[in-house]
């Protein structure tokens, strides 16, 4: 039986090593047993967990007695038919994706799909046609699953051979007082062992020792030697029974017999796999005493003969070696075997006369003993050859339960994302045929490969979360590690140490969440995993190479005591970490991380206590125990960097208390080298932004250049190979306001246009990087290459991409149908139709077919389970294919010589732009930027042929009263929404107070600067931070008929100033107006002025109707929609809309049959729409906490290539709003549709308002619609 390399053993015995090695009649070993040389008995003595790590999954078969009596009822399709059926439509599918010529030529490329699988599925090809793939890959996976049927029906054979065995196996291995006399009339051996192996692995596998596979064999051969080993050494009735017989023919051997020696290694090597089942000393002594020495009686030099056993006989040595490094944490033990496995594996590899799987477990054997050396020291040669090794197997057919295990310590040693990836597939693929069909038609799995897959699965889950933020990771992860404590024995010495991982888990979902219980839990698992390892059968297991469970409990007392405000717990859980680490022997990086904690327990305690002197003192032990953790942690690691960021701001916090300044000094130098590593761009990030505030201290020198490289590592945060929803949580966690303090930093310097750079830098990070994706697929082919093309489409298409959830049977039945009516609707091919009609009757019948063999209610749970785990797969597959793909697509981004300017997201303003000076002569535009208490305006205007950058200090007005406005007009809005406050008390408590304020400290001191400088009357605002949230397009003195900004300027909204120059470099056309209506959508309430308001637009085009489409109520679905709007130049929307709070993305107008996401419309390619009428509520509202990424409908527009929109910052009016429609088109339209401009909407929005104002419509009705763009 296989187990993790890291879960050491302990014992007090010493291992023998080649120079040493016990003489033959040694008490080593006593009575041994003969194997002869055959192919059964290699099955055997070949075998073995720490061998070829093996493992089989349980499945069911067809009884030959059912398939008797089938053959004789009428004929049914099987499941091998209903197979073939189920390709044949797939290949239909791909001649009829030929029928397309673009789909026709679509390609396929390698980047695209998961680093660990590329390989194999393009066979060394960058890219292939897609129609010819689909063709191809689903021929093989018909194959697989062909083939999957068939290890269903061989283990189904084994399983009910193996029920019924022919003799009871003794109970326990014999010993040389028990062997007794030889008789002569004892049955052969080869008969005994034969029948053995006949009992436990079908006949059929016999045969497959061969390295040449048989044409009609079940199961490749590798895969039938691998699951013949597993169900041998994992069941210690055989191996007893395998060291009987063994003791018993070994009696009629003469000692100095070259088969002697196989045989007493072979018996040694039983007694190893029997100790990992039984883990009792005897077994370990016995079995590393034979293995040492059968080993040290061979002569190396001049082998002879046994040249083609010494890859056994050192592989078994070896592993006796390992298991003794395991127990008393002996590293030399590891050196030896290494050694000596590594110089002979170099001598014999090519030798042909040994077998490929005597190599294949030789190789295996090494591998694991490298992985075991880096657990006990740290050293990241030994795994990457570990993992050399063990990759090496894999793609040789062999099924390595370490391998995801060993990418799982990589990913933890340096962080590399692909690792993870690479962990997370084989953690899954090990126990993937188990999980969860194992759970509803089997007992529990008992194999401890499958058991310890699962659990290192939520291992790896947890690390995804520190790169995805998404908790459900960790609710997995617990929910994983659960079903593998469940499983697992619970006298196994692994329990405990499994037990704190799961402890960890649940404190780290604890400080995700902030739920008390996961602590208390997790506290509780600690404390449970102390007394079983105490207390348990082989309590050294683990002891050199893991974490100590008092040091984990120790810690949840502290962050406990912290969370209560009790000293007392503080202090216990710091002597149970102090303890732990005067105990621990283990290797550096894990005695590191005993340190930090350490460091965080007296952190707790400096949070808690008042008295100054002893605040220092525990500062300095803080401090200590940070830098120890620090020097021991290993090299270019997260944990390391991680450690370097808590030291520098801890060295930060000992300057603020002791005003040494070499303190802070200290903390520049962790903190610098910490932002300029390799390492995860979250912890690059804090340490810059710590970086700016330690250089703040000492008087501002160098903060600027701290906060360009935060600036530099912030769209890291929304690397391509995330998925926007990462995205999105990742710049959610970084709430500094980096560049809005550059730009403080710059104004102070006297640089405003280097300010404005820091706020384009800084700001619209997602966008930037879409439109970096979409400006590779929009540009020609002779500037992009093909593959550049093919992968800023996949990513772009990916970015939304979401966890599919799992349906039962029925409900797929149900979509299946659903997605036919909406083919039909939309006239699809009648091929694809009646294609897709084809599979649903094929669904109905392997359903039907179902039910009747295991009823409904099976069928309908086991449905959901597949589904389940398809969906699991799916989604880690998917987010391995997207990582692959960012890195191939970033590769070539840098290959690019240039890139078009306007789709830059690194513009360098020039003061001589000839775009920027066009607009500027139509109008200013006013940064409003706030940091802090600090609020300042950047006003950019034209200077003849030049662009003037100016300085306007706002000290009227805080950032702190910015926020609060903005937080009071957001709180008043939704009393409103609730019922809880009338319009017009809103507008006389809140709103005009607020645009009080915001003229006198905002507007009238910017237009007054602007009339200084004779500047035109047409304005575009740019606010950041807090003012994103507030109507400075309607501040006004709110007195008598003085004018206010509505009268005095034509104000308008930008979110970057790429944005506007985009929109000015667009192409301009006449208007075709796309006009939407949703009177009465389903689930929202009536709309009774929406007909009104369409009435409006046709009357206004009365002299074009042929330029406007009209799409109301029913027919106004999502495909129409979107199928429609890349048609027009021009789009009104009435209806409902909303703005997502929890996901800006997933903001949506509203149609008859579900929400038009902004994660859709921001895919469609708009370039040719002049201009976009929001008439609905909330259409340009933004995320509050997100208010410098400009997430809302509107913004989507323009990103998707609209040149101007009128749009709403919060609900509307609806009466309100068909009267500004109204008012708009016909000031717009005055002159005839065909004068009409983009340019043109600012100022028929402006003269609507006016116009609304002067009849007295309420300012709450009005201050709403806003403008945007050119």
């Amino acid at each position: 039986m296989s187990r993790p390399l890291n879960e050491g053993m302990s014992s007090d015995s010493k291992g023998a090593t080649p120079s040493n090695l016990p003489t033959k009649s040694g008490p080593g070993f006593e009575a041994s047993t003969v194997l002869p040389d055959t192919n059964a008995s290699k099955s055997i003595s070949e075998g073995g967990p720490s061998g070829d790590p093996q493992s089989h999954n349980s499945s069911v078969g067809t009884d030959s007695s059912e398939s008797g009596q089938e053959a004789r009822a009428p004929k049914s399709p099987t499941p091998e038919i209903m197979l073939r059926d189920l390709g044949d439509k797939f290949n239909q599918l791909a001649s009829l994706m030929n029928l397309s010529p673009a789909t026709a030529k679509e390609e396929f490329h390698a980047a695209a799909l998961p680093s660990y699988q590329g390989s194999d599925l393009m066979k060394g090809r960058s890219k292939v046609a897609l129609p010819a793939a689909t063709k191809e890959w689903t021929s093989e996976l018909v194959d697989e699953v062909e083939q999957a049927f068939k290890t269903m029906d061989v283990l189904q054979d084994t399983a009910r051979k193996a029920s019924s065995p022919t003799s009871s196996p003794p109970s326990s291995a014999p010993s040389s007082s028990a062997a007794g006399g030889r008789t002569s009339n004892q049955p052969d051996f080869l008969g005994r062992i034969g029948s053995l192996f006949q009992a436990f692995v079908p006949q059929s596998s016999q045969s497959q020792s061969s390295t040449s596979p048989s044409s009609n064999s079940l199961l490749p051969p590798q895969k039938m030697m691998d699951m013949s080993h597993k169900s041998i050494v994992t069941n210690p009735v055989v191996l007893q029974l395998a060291l009987h017989q063994l003791g018993s023919h070994m009696q009629q051997l003469p000692p100095n017999e070259p088969l002697y020696l196989y045989c007493q290694s072979i018996c040694g090597l039983l007694l190893l796999h029997l100790y990992e089942l039984t883990f009792k000393d005897e077994h370990l002594y016995g079995g590393v005493g034979a293995t040492s020495m059968a080993l040290s009686a061979v002569d190396m030099a001049n082998p002879g003969s046994m040249i083609v056993n010494i890859p056994t006989f050192l592989r078994n040595w070896a592993y006796g070696q390992r298991l003794l490094a395991q127990e008393d944490g002996d590293i030399s033990k590891l050196d030896a075997a290494v050694a000596l496995l590594t110089t002979t594996w170099n001598i014999y590899k090519d030798i042909e006369s040994i077998s490929q799987h005597a190599k294949g477990l030789w190789r295996s054997e090494l591998g694991a003993c490298l992985l075991d050396r880096y657990s006990a020291t740290g050293a990241i040669p030994d795994l990457n050859d570990a993992i050399e090794h063990l990759q090496t197997l894999s793609e040789q057919g062999h099924m390595v339960p370490r391998l995801g295990l060993t990418y799982y310590e990589r990913f933890l040693h340096l962080g590399n994302l692909d690792d993870l990836d690479r962990a997370l597939h084989y953690s899954r693929t090990q126990f993937i045929g188990g999980d969860p069909l194992a759970r509803s038609k089997f007992s529990e799995p008992t194999d401890y490969d499958e058991i310890m897959a699962r659990h290192l699965y939520g291992l790896v889950l947890a690390q995804r979360f520190n790169m995805t933020l998404d908790t459900g990771d960790l609710d997995r992860a617990v929910e994983s590690c659960r079903n593998a404590l469940t499983a697992l024995s619970p006298s196994h010495p692994m329990r405990s140490h499994w037990q704190a991982d799961l402890a960890w888990i649940l404190f780290t979902r604890y400080e995700a969440r902030d739920e008390p219980k996961d602590l208390q839990s997790a506290k509780e698992m600690a404390q449970t995993a102390i007394q079983i390892f105490d207390s348990g059968p082989g309590r050294k297991l683990g002891r050199h190479t893991r974490m100590p469970h008092p040091a984990i409990y120790g810690y949840l007392l502290c962050v406990d005591g912290e969370k209560t405000g009790d000293i007392a717990k503080i202090e216990e859980g710091t002597r149970h970490l102090l303890k732990s680490r005067k105990n621990f022997s283990g290797p550096p990086f894990l005695e590191s991380r005993i340190e930090y904690y350490i460091s965080e327990a007296y952190l707790a305690q400096f949070k808690l206590i008042k008295e100054r002197s002893s605040k220092l003192e525990i500062l300095s032990s803080i401090i200590h125990h940070a830098m120890l953790a620090f020097s021991k942690a290993s090299e270019n690691s997260p944990q390391r960097y991680s450690i370097g960021l808590h030291l520098g701001d801890m060295q930060i916090v000992q300057y603020e208390h002791t005003k040494v300044q070499e303190h802070l000094h200290d903390a520049i130098a962790h903190l610098c080298t910490v932002a300029l590593s390799s390492t995860w761009p979250s912890i690059r990030l804090e340490a810059a932004v710590k970086w700016a505030d330690a250089t703040d201290l000492l008087g501002g020198d160098g903060t600027i250049g701290a906060l360009e490289v935060a600036l530099d590592i912030l769209p890291s945060l929304a690397w391509a190979g995330n998925h926007m929803p990462v995205q999105f949580r990742m710049l959610q966690t970084q709430q500094s306001r980096i560049a809005s303090r550059a730009v403080v930093h710059a104004l102070d310097a006297g640089d405003a246009a280097k300010a404005v750079r820091y706020l384009e830098q800084g700001r619209n990070i997602i966008w930037a990087q879409s439109l970096q994706l979409r400006s590779n697929q929009l540009t020609t082919e002779d500037r992009r290459d093909q593959e550049q093309k093919f992968l800023a489409r996949y990513l772009s298409q990916q970015q939304h991409a979401s966890r599919t959830p799992a349906m039962t049977s029925s409900k797929f039945s149900q979509n299946l149908a659903e997605k036919l009516k909406i083919l039909e609707e939309r006239g699809a091919p009648p091929e694809f139709q009646n294609l897709l009609r084809s599979l649903e009757a094929m669904h109905s019948q392997v359903q039907q077919k179902m039910v009747e063999l295991a009823g409904s209610e099976k069928v309908e749970s086991d449905a959901a389970a597949i589904d389940q785990l398809k969906s699991d797969f799916t989604e880690s597959y998917r987010d391995a294919s997207l990582h692959n793909a960012a890195r191939r697509w970033q590769e070539l981004q840098k290959s690019v010589e240039e890139v078009d300017g306007m789709l830059s997201a690194d513009l360098h303003l020039s003061t001589n732009d000839t775009d920027l000076i066009e607009i500027l002569q139509r109008g200013s535009i006013v940064i409003l930027n706030v940091h802090g208490a600090r609020c300042d305006a950047i006003v950019i205007s034209a200077s003849g042929a030049s662009v003037d950058f100016g300085h306007l200090p706002l000290k009227g007005v805080s950032g702190e009263e910015a926020q609060s406005w903005a937080e009071t007009i957001r709180q008043g809005l939704y009393d409103i929404s609730q019922g809880d406050m009338a319009f017009s008390d809103f507008e006389e408590a809140i709103l005009i107070p607020i645009l009080q304020c915001l003229w006198s400290g905002v507007a009238h001191p910017v237009l007054e600067f602007l009339k200084g400088r004779k500047a035109p009357k047409r304005i575009w605002w740019y606010p950041t931070g807090s003012f994103a949230f507030l109507p400075i397009h309607a501040a006004s003195p709110c007195e008598g008929d003085e004018p206010g900004v509505m009268e005095l300027a034509v104000s308008s909204y930008i979110p970057s100033i790429h944005s506007l120059l985009r929109a000015h470099r667009s192409p301009k056309s006449s208007f075709h107006i796309l006009a939407v209506g949703q009177p009465h959508t389903p689930g929202f309430g009536a709309l009774a002025f929406v007909q009104k308001e369409l009435n409006a637009i046709n009357n206004s085009m009365k002299q074009n109707a042929d330029k406007l489409t009209r799409i109301v109520g029913n027919d106004a679905t999502t495909y129409v929609v979107m199928k429609s709007l890349p048609e027009h130049t021009a789009f009104h929307y009435a209806g409902h809309a909303s703005q997502n709070e929890a996901y800006p993305f997933h903001s949506a107008f509203h149609l008859h049959d579900g929400p038009f996401q902004l994660s859709k419309l921001m895919n469609l390619d708009l370039s040719r729409m002049q201009f976009a009428y929001l008439s609905a509520c909330l259409t340009s509202t933004g995320d509050f906490t997100l208010p410098d990424e400009c997430i809302h409908l509107a913004a989507g527009m323009q990103f998707a290539g609209v040149r101007s929109l009128i749009a709403t910052t919060w609900s509307v009016e609806d009466r309100a709003a068909s009267m500004m429609t109204a008012k708009v088109y016909k000031e717009l339209l005055k002159d005839g549709l065909d004068k009409v401009q983009a340019e043109d909407t600012a100022e028929a929005l402006h003269q609507a308002i006016l116009s609304m104002k002067e009849s007295k419509v309420p300012l709450t009705f009005l201050v709403p619609f806003i403008h945007l763009g050119v």
